[in-house]
Formats: C-alpha cells, structure tokens, sequence
C-alpha cells in the first residue's frame, strides 16, 4: 500500500490501515471531478496489478459546499463502469462530516451517546438526575446529598476496573460505580 501514491499523483490523499480519501478542491466542480476519476482510473489500475480489489459498494462521495448555493445536478464519479453513490453525511475515523463542516450531527451523536452513558452511570450509582459531574486530579462524581464517589484509574495497569464507595451521610446509600 505504500506505493499506491505513486498511481494517485493529482489529489491530496488521506490513508489510515486499509481506508483512503482523496479530495480535490476548486471553485468550478468540473475540475475535481476530472481529476478524482483520472485518479480513481490510475487507482483501479494499480490495485489490478497487484491483485487487489476496490470494494465499489462501499465507496462512496460526498461534495463540501461552504458557500450557498448547492449543486444543481451531482458530479458522475466512478471506479470503472461502476458509478459511486454520494453519501452526504459520511463518517471517516468517527467523526460525522456533513456539506457544510460545521459537524453540527457529529456533536449532536456524541452528545447523545454522553446522555445514554450517563443514564447508564446514574442507575448503576442508584442516583437521581440532579447527578452533576466535576473534574479534579481524578475523576469524581458528586450527588446534590452529602454522598460521595470517587474512582481512580491505576496508570500501570490501564485494563483494571476500580470500585469505589463511599457514604458521607447515613441517610443516604452509598453510590456504586465500577469503571474499566
């Protein structure tokens, strides 16, 4: 895979383990186009010599417009006479891409899977929801009663879990939290 930019010689390209992206940019979308299928003809060819294969169905495009006016029709891009679907919210290395960058889905997956974690937490510590969390050397969770529940993480062995409890006050139950 290390001599594969020498068949993509027009693009920028982004590669991690066996996934790559190729981008173009211009004012006018008839020149990336052009070159992204000179590409991705030079890139067919290379993975043909070295008996490999350009899984199609799971190639996709997208175009980034950061001004207003969207395409009128889109770009045809293809691998051989296989034309490539657009996917308008595509996902590179967990991060949510949308037309306009402003990765306003991405935060609001993340902020969901936040919201389901710490539901997940709240129940496990058998808390309510005015569970607040604050940061200080090591990771602590303070509850609006006098109960308190701290957990450290051990530096040499990352893969151990902690649990921790701690009871301030007697009328309140202690909080139970194993984190890993």
């Amino acid at each position: 895979m290390n001599n594969i930019g020498n068949a993509i010689r027009t693009l920028t390209k982004l590669s991690y383990a066996e996934d790559m992206v190729l981008w173009q940019q211009d004012t006018n979308i008839n020149k990336p186009t052009v070159a992204i299928n000179r590409d991705l003809a030079s890139l067919k060819r290379f993975c043909e010599r070295w008996k490999m294969q350009i899984k199609t169905g799971k190639t996709a495009y997208t175009t980034f417009l950061l001004s207003k006016p969207m395409l009128k029709k889109d770009p045809d891009i293809h691998i051989g006479n296989d034309s490539l679907r657009r996917d308008d919210l595509p996902r590179y290395l967990g991060v949510s891409l949308d037309p306009r960058l402003c990765f306003r889905r991405h935060i609001e997956g993340e902020a969901k899977s936040v919201r389901e974690r710490t539901k997940i937490l709240q129940k496990l510590a058998r808390t309510n929801s005015s569970t607040s969390f604050s940061s200080s050397s090591s990771s602590s969770f303070s509850s609006s009663s006098a109960s308190t529940l701290s957990a450290t993480s051990s530096s040499s062995s990352p893969s151990s879990c902690a649990l921790s409890e701690t009871n301030v006050d007697d009328n309140v139950p202690p909080f139970k939290v194993i984190l890993c």
